[in-house]
């Protein structure tokens, strides 16, 4: 506990500064989260292709360190990246579980035009997302 505050005793501009850094890296993280989930979604819907028909459940859990229901995840993004990319915003301010969450949001749940899809609204509010929401989602 006594280290946290350590960092904490420099001058306040030095302090904002150090702020203001974190905040980027954490944006930047964020931002590449998506396209390392695309990349992991790419890899399993590859292997899954490469396992025989019954098998792919038990080599999931055999060969991966995360549930099933992550690896769905990962090949649904994989999957429907073209959806992704139809957000006129594209794919650069959206989080992998916001990805996810547009995915599988029943039609009747989808954003109208120009309007910012609930899952979204939170980075936005957040200020993790540097662009103005205009979305328009393909028919699923």
């Amino acid at each position: 506990m006594s280290d946290l505050f350590a960092i904490c005793e420099d001058p306040l501009p030095e302090l904002a500064a150090q702020i203001n850094a974190a905040h980027v890296e954490c944006e930047h993280a964020l931002k590449a989260g998506l396209a390392r989930a695309l990349k992991v979604g790419q890899l399993l819907v590859a292997a899954k292709q490469r396992v025989g028909h019954g098998q792919w459940l038990p080599w999931l859990k055999t060969n991966v360190h995360f549930s099933e229901r992550s690896a769905q995840d990962y090949m649904r993004v994989a999957r429907r990246w073209s959806e992704l990319e139809a957000i006129p915003q594209g794919v650069a301010d959206l989080p992998f579980h916001a990805a996810v969450t547009l995915l599988t949001a029943p039609a009747a749940e989808k954003p109208a035009t120009g309007t910012v899809p609930l899952p979204l609204a939170h980075y936005r509010d957040a200020g993790l997302s540097s662009g103005t929401w205009q979305t328009t989602m393909a028919p699923m």
